[in-house]
């Protein structure tokens, strides 16, 4: 059973491209959540869980909040720059920036129990993966619809350059 999934690769010189990509990789991951559910329910505790925990937890402690901050600090400060920037707009930047906040609080609950998973111990509690499942999901599509597009409309080409820039040295790259 492979609980872990490829994930799509993009580059700085395109940033939107790259926010769409960890979409992508977020989005598989909890599939594989999921999957890790219901794999330990048969299964139990076993090298595939162990190891689909460990990428989970790596993935959500490290690159998820680089993403956010990605889009927090790089790119709603850009799109708030724009001169035709509107109040239905802002609201949707708030919206998302509160979002963030509601998954950062459901990856507090969840990840404890991934971490006794990826050592090998069953969790005292069923993992809390529905809650945190939903919440990704329907950010990513909120942001897929609405987000990417609006950022692909406005920023400029030295906007995504700068952007692209920012994300590298975020990631310790340059």
């Amino acid at each position: 059973m492979m609980l872990w999934p490829n994930s799509p690769e993009a580059g700085f010189d395109d940033p939107l491209a790259m926010l769409a990509a960890c979409h992508e990789r977020i989005a598989r991951h909890c599939d594989t959540l999921e999957r890790l559910a219901a794999h330990i329910e048969q299964m139990g505790i076993d090298e595939d869980a162990r190891v689909a925990a460990a990428q989970v937890l790596k993935y959500f402690s490290t690159a998820a909040p680089d993403h956010h901050a990605d889009e927090e600090q790089d790119l709603f400060p850009r799109l708030r720059s724009h001169p035709e920037w509107r109040q239905e707009e802002e609201d949707m930047l708030l919206r998302l920036a509160t979002e963030h906040r509601e998954q950062d609080a459901a990856w507090i609950s969840l990840r404890p129990g991934l971490e006794d998973i990826a050592q090998g111990r069953l969790p005292p509690q069923p993992l809390p993966v529905a809650r945190f499942v939903e919440l990704q999901r329907s950010h990513l599509e909120f942001e897929n619809r609405h987000l990417l597009p609006l950022a692909r409309r406005v920023l400029n080409v030295q906007d995504l350059r700068d952007m692209g820039h920012a994300m590298r040295a975020r990631r310790g790259l340059g």
